[in-house]
């Protein structure tokens, strides 16, 4: 299940703490849901019952409650934002997607619909699976606004079918009117997308370190199945990203599975200077490797990109 760092979106000093569940059954059958707990000084034993806020998906079998993050201030107004994805949300299709916006600051004792948050973008076509991961980018543009990248593994517009995508979304005083009901196709700043059928990139992202130390954040992202054999790939690109980019064609770096099927890039993260090298580690994870017994999953850690 979903647990995921808020940040503070209270702005009392203490960081917030998301959880998920995928069958909660309050918006509908497996409509799932979203449990938001507020940091404090204090903290005990509790059950999701006592969550500061509720929010249910609005349908049954939307499923939310397995993707949320906080990503930062999208508008810079001091209190943290969450990205919450709800990738079967069928409103502009079925399995379309989509990533709701949740402006900070948000009241304890909230019970409501995921659609209750202050804006939704939507897939653009049925099946793009947009908000199977969300993650912080850090302030790409260098506009002072932090900015996200949603996923859509599904995703078929560029790469081929579900070659996948991930959508850089940009940070603005006005961003829950500027973007709410549109869909990711239309108002994007890039588009980073796999480079063959069935790559499905973009169900993995970890974004906001600099990397090559030019001020930009950059990003890594797993494509599960990409590669000749389906090994699966995590890729590193250096920001700024603007336009449609070719996930193959703009990496800097590449890391492949072992073996056909490894699913490495199913899980990629920054694990912080963990090296002593000035910039955060990487880890990669590989579901279904083989090294230790077939399909027990194996993860990597990797020190330093080399360039």
């Amino acid at each position: 299940g979903l647990v995921a760092a808020a940040g503070d979106l209270d702005d009392d000093g203490y960081d917030d703490i998301i959880m998920g569940a995928t069958g909660d059954d309050d918006g509908g059958a497996q409509s799932g849901a979203f449990y938001l707990f507020y940091g404090a000084s204090d903290i005990s034993d509790s059950s999701v019952a006592d969550a500061d806020i509720l929010l249910y998906g609005d349908s049954a079998a939307d499923r939310a409650g397995g993707v949320a993050e906080g990503v930062g201030d999208l508008n810079n107004d001091g209190f943290a934002d969450v990205l919450f994805g709800v990738p079967y949300n069928a409103d502009n299709g079925s399995n379309a997607g989509a990533a709701f916006i949740g402006l900070g600051p948000m009241s304890s004792g909230t019970v409501a619909a995921i659609s209750s948050t202050d804006a939704v973008i939507y897939g653009g076509s049925a099946q793009d699976l947009a908000g199977a991961e969300v993650s912080p980018a850090g302030d790409v543009d260098g506009d002072g606004y932090d900015d996200a990248f949603v996923g859509a593994t599904g995703d078929s517009t560029l790469g081929g079918s579900s070659s996948g995508s991930l959508f850089l979304i940009s940070g603005s005083a006005t961003i829950d009117t500027d973007f709410d009901g549109l869909d990711l196709d239309s108002i994007y700043t890039a588009q980073v997308y796999g480079s063959g059928s069935d790559d499905s990139i973009g169900g993995a992202i970890a974004g906001g370190e600099d990397f090559d130390g030019d001020g930009t954040p950059d990003l890594v992202v797993g494509g599960t199945a990409a590669g000749v054999q389906g090994e699966g790939r995590a890729y590193v690109l250096y920001g700024p990203f603007s336009g449609a980019l070719d996930v193959e064609a703009n990496a800097i770096a590449i890391f492949e599975g072992v073996d056909v099927d490894d699913g490495a890039g199913s899980e990629v993260s920054l694990l912080g200077d963990v090296g002593s090298t000035g910039v955060s580690a990487i880890g990669v994870g590989a579901a279904n490797a083989n090294q230790s017994a077939t399909d027990a999953g194996s993860a990597y850690v990797v020190l330093s990109i080399g360039l």
